[in-house]
């Protein structure tokens, strides 16, 4: 009787050990799987061209990114991205991905479509391609992107206030010479 039960002890652990392994195995495999598939989708996202604009935007708003590629002189509606941003007192991170290996030579960066006054607060930006990266930040934003007469830019507080001039309400920053310059010795 002793001996049947120190058989069965003996049984009840090798099962639960093979059952402890065979978990561990396939919770390997999984992690394994699961680290494939973010590299592959890392792999995929490095093939976009993409601005994200860290800012404090308080009021809903859109954002439109143009841009030119190669020898274009003027903007199209087809060369250009808008999203919807949500207002928020806290800082975000505006998002915009163009179609891939679309890479502009030259940015207009757009908002306060539906406002009459929006005050954005730059943090900073960056420029991603073909896991490369140009990160722009809030001090140096003035350097790389210039407001035309629709925005108020204050240099010190990095704060971007949009205005009417002759009845029209089209705040849009361009990118200057320098980020051009930048964009084609980082990406292509």
């Amino acid at each position: 009787m002793k001996n049947l039960a120190v058989c069965f002890i003996a049984l009840i652990l090798m099962f639960s050990c093979k059952n402890e392994n065979t978990e561990k195995t396939e919770k390997t495999e999984n992690t394994k799987e699961s680290k494939e598939n973010e590299v592959v989708e890392d792999k995929k996202n490095e093939d976009y061209f993409t601005l994200t604009l860290d800012a404090i935007v308080k009021n809903n708003d859109e954002f439109s990114l143009f841009y030119l590629e190669g020898e274009q002189n003027s903007i199209t509606k087809e060369n250009s991205l808008t999203v919807n941003v949500a207002g928020n007192n806290l800082e975000q991170s505006i998002v915009i991905q163009l179609q891939e290996d679309v890479l502009p030579t030259r940015l207009i960066f757009k908002y306060g479509k539906n406002l009459t006054s929006q005050s954005i607060q730059i943090k900073g930006a960056r420029l991603d391609y073909n896991g490369d990266e140009i990160v722009i930040s809030d001090q140096n934003f003035f350097q790389f992107f210039i407001p035309n007469s629709n925005i108020v830019y204050n240099r010190e507080t990095y704060i971007a206030s949009s205005k009417e001039v002759n009845g029209k309400h089209e705040p849009v920053f361009y990118s200057r010479k320098i980020l051009e310059d930048k964009l084609d010795y980082t990406f292509y």
